[in-house]
């Protein structure tokens, strides 16, 4: 059970259409398919909540554990596992004014918002353009001031998405450092908004097997039958998928007057969503 196994005539669309269309119709599909939509901006955390996923279904419903989740592949196994779209819902490499809300088809759906210190997060995809894509060749205070895929996208998709947020009826927030400082409690509130079964033990087991380090084991030994987790170059750690996920790296990749101009341009444009403010702890 491979990527492949998403929904009838996956491959077949993937195969007929030019890949833009093929991206346009398969987003559409799976919006209409799905149970709920995770939606983040890169970097902030969907690969470990897909890995929770797995390992916890795995023990609950003795699903797969060596396939990464991904939408309806997992569900094929166990029709109580839900179908989830995993989806950035942005054009993150684009500019700023490019980032925008499907409004029509995400109101009626069950959400689940990954957020993250952006300040971290275009650290963090610098070196994942960098060093795993190789798309990006120049410094990372370049990469940030950049008018396409800089911090000014970044911030906008932040901004935009808090606003529709607010409004919606059945959402929920999930911030990476909450995953770090409290995995228990902030699994359990997504499986709550999932409408899944609480196994404390299988809670447990999963948090502990999902930790960093294990990851990124996991990573190197190629523990899922995914490209999604596997290392893009194994002699280079600053290649892999699970690459450092530090709470507040930002501090030790960034110079002083870099860093005083990300926090201001953050606290401007954010104005506390999601409760990141310069100087906040978080």
């Amino acid at each position: 059970m491979g990527n492949a196994s998403q929904y009838p005539l996956h491959k077949t669309i993937k195969k007929l259409l030019p890949k833009a269309a093929s991206k346009y119709v398969d987003r559409r599909v799976k919006l209409h398919l799905c149970d709920a939509v995770v939606i983040s901006y890169p970097k902030c955390g969907r690969t470990w909540l897909r890995a929770m996923l797995t390992l916890y279904f795995a023990k609950i419903y003795n699903t797969p554990r060596d396939v990464l989740f991904d939408f309806a592949n997992i569900h094929r196994s166990d029709s109580r596992v839900p179908k989830i779209f995993f989806s950035h819902e942005a054009d993150y490499k684009g500019s700023p004014d490019r980032i925008s809300i499907d409004r029509r088809r995400l109101e009626a759906k069950k959400l689940i918002f990954l957020a993250r210190d952006p300040r971290d997060v275009i650290v963090s995809l610098y070196a994942h353009r960098l060093r795993r894509d190789r798309n990006w060749d120049g410094p990372i205070k370049d990469f940030i001031a950049s008018a396409e895929g800089g911090f000014a996208t970044a911030l906008r998709y932040f901004t935009l998405w808090s606003g529709f947020l607010e409004g919606h009826g059945d959402a929920v927030v999930v911030r990476y450092e909450d995953l770090h400082s409290d995995p228990q409690r902030t699994f359990q509130a997504v499986l709550s908004h999932l409408e899944q079964p609480i196994d404390h033990i299988a809670l447990a087991e999963t948090v502990e097997e999902t930790q960093f380090a294990q990851l990124r084991h996991m990573e190197s030994q190629g523990g899922f039958r995914s490209n999604r987790l596997n290392a893009g170059h194994i002699d280079d750690p600053q290649a892999f998928k699970v690459r450092r996920g530090v709470v507040g790296g930002f501090v030790e990749d960034l110079y002083p007057g870099l860093i005083s101009q990300v926090s201001t341009m953050m606290d401007r444009e954010l104005q506390g969503a999601f409760g990141y403010q310069a100087g906040s702890g978080d």
